[in-house]
């Protein structure tokens, strides 16, 4: 999905973007409201996200900074929609969401991260109004996975640098970000 962004602090989604011109000048983007809107350039960043099939712009938009933090975290397609949304709609704090992708990626031999791993698929693997708590871990658990102060730093910075807009580009740069080939629907200008 290749949204645009506004240029404000923070950056705002305006829409997705469905096609840009050749030559690098503004893009056709499709707004929240159905309509479309031509932008130039010069006005709008670009922010391309990998998606699992299933999540569509209107409900990325009302979730955008979390899903933002999912794909920034490195949170693949292969988890499929419902953990993404899942994990988008929870409302768990995006450090702690930043570290539950951490999480699901380890591959390691401890048997404390592999059992918090299984504790964290399971909590997303269970329909959200049958859990029996709002958050996958308890806050031993949080604070004990949080305690190091190297992957705490590197958690809230990247955190931060999502809420600034580093995961945006600027339009002419998005042709080569663009992360699905059906999403290169480029416009030439006559």
């Amino acid at each position: 999905m290749v949204v645009a962004f506004d240029k404000g602090q923070p950056p705002a989604p305006i829409g997705q973007v469905v096609a840009i011109h050749g030559d690098g000048s503004g893009a056709v983007v499709l707004g929240g409201d159905g309509g479309m809107l031509e932008v130039a350039a010069h006005g709008v960043r670009v922010g391309t996200y990998g998606l699992p099939p299933g999540i569509e712009y209107g409900e990325w938009s009302q979730f955008h900074y979390q899903y933002r933090i999912l794909s920034a975290a490195g949170l693949g397609t292969a988890q499929g929609h419902a953990r993404w949304r899942s994990l988008a709609t929870s409302g768990i704090a995006p450090v702690r969401l930043w570290t539950v992708v951490r999480i699901l990626d380890y591959r390691g031999r401890s048997g404390f991260s592999l059992s918090i791993r299984d504790q964290v698929t399971e909590w997303l693997d269970t329909t959200p109004n049958m859990r029996r708590w709002a958050d996958p871990l308890s806050k031993r658990q949080w604070d004990t996975l949080l305690f190091d102060a190297a992957s705490l730093l590197e958690a809230k910075s990247e955190v931060d640098r999502v809420m600034d807009g580093g995961d945006l580009r600027g339009l002419p740069d998005a042709l080569e970000r663009l992360t699905q080939p059906d999403e290169e629907r480029v416009l030439d200008r006559p």
